[in-house]
């Protein structure tokens, strides 16, 4: 037997990441690759080791359209119904610290602040979330939510970041 088909003894076949990014616990919109799914099943895990992430993650549904538009968006409908976040998995951002000392947010880290958007924040407490998981994880910081440009930085790896100095 090939594929996730069952072995006699009843477990799973194929690697568990694979399995993982075609069922993941979240839901993806669009028409993502492979590739857009285990980056996002990557992120989505890199997020879980931040306690206050972790506390969302299991308590909020939204839904992730993989998108690589070079742009990050929430949608939070007004009836009630799930939460879309855009999100390109391959966009990192410079960031400057409170102290103005630069450095590469992972895609992760962007879909953290996009995800404080599904409960409600705006972009100042959206960005003072992001700073609590990103000091719990080790990545920068942004002193605020305008400390960040404008410049695209692609990376292949959505966790992918540097530190501030």
């Amino acid at each position: 037997m090939i594929g996730d088909k069952a072995r006699r003894d009843g477990a799973p076949r194929g690697r568990p990441a694979a399995r993982a990014a075609r069922r993941p616990p979240w839901k993806v919109n669009g028409s993502p690759t492979s590739a857009d799914m285990i980056n996002t099943a990557i992120a989505i895990n890199s997020l879980k080791d931040s306690q206050t992430a972790a506390t969302v993650l299991r308590a909020y549904d939204f839904t992730v359209a993989v998108n690589h538009t070079n742009s990050d968006s929430t949608l939070v409908p007004s009836d009630g119904s799930t939460p879309q976040i855009d999100w390109d998995p391959n966009l990192a951002h410079q960031v400057y610290s409170a102290d103005y000392k630069a450095g590469i947010q992972s895609p992760a880290m962007a879909l953290a602040h996009e995800i404080a958007h599904v409960l409600g924040m705006d972009e100042n407490q959206a960005t003072a979330f992001e700073t609590q998981i990103a000091l719990e994880l080790g990545e920068p910081t942004r002193g605020n939510y305008q400390l960040v440009t404008q410049e695209k930085i692609y990376v292949e790896n959505s966790t992918e970041h540097s530190a501030n100095g």
